[in-house]
């Protein structure tokens, strides 16, 4: 996204953090799932969906997955090795836990990123947690 995040992010209240991203990120967000979700309605690119949990379940599946699509080959025993000594909580802003954001996020945040989706009526968002 184009919107501009620096140190000084991680220094604003939580609140103010959610709301930023549901402000200026979410919808950057809403409309490149949408073009992607248009791109395999169209056939124009193979795609392949992977879900944040599927990835933190079995990377190397997900890795493996992405390089069949375009039909390239990787040992899976060095992908497993790379990808099992994958840390997401290395930059410590990643705590890399499924449901967080419906756990921190209040009934009005969450039916403010839903009301994004309007304009996308077509699209299909539960994939990504959105209705």
């Amino acid at each position: 996204p184009s919107t501009h995040l620096n140190y000084q992010f991680y220094e604003l209240d939580t609140n103010t953090k959610i709301d930023l991203i549901i402000d200026m990120i979410v919808p950057w967000y809403i409309s490149f799932y949408a073009s992607w979700y248009d791109a395999e309605l169209n056939k124009s690119v193979p795609i392949l969906w992977i879900t944040y949990e599927s990835l933190l379940e079995n990377p190397a599946d997900s890795v493996r997955k992405a390089l069949n699509l375009y039909d390239l080959d990787g040992p899976i025993d060095v992908i497993e090795q790379v990808t099992n000594n994958i840390d997401p909580t290395l930059t410590g802003k990643n705590v890399a836990k499924i449901g967080r954001g419906k756990e921190q996020l209040t009934q009005e945040q969450i039916a403010r990123i839903n009301n994004f989706t309007r304009y996308y009526p077509w699209v299909d968002f539960t994939r990504v947690g959105l209705k």
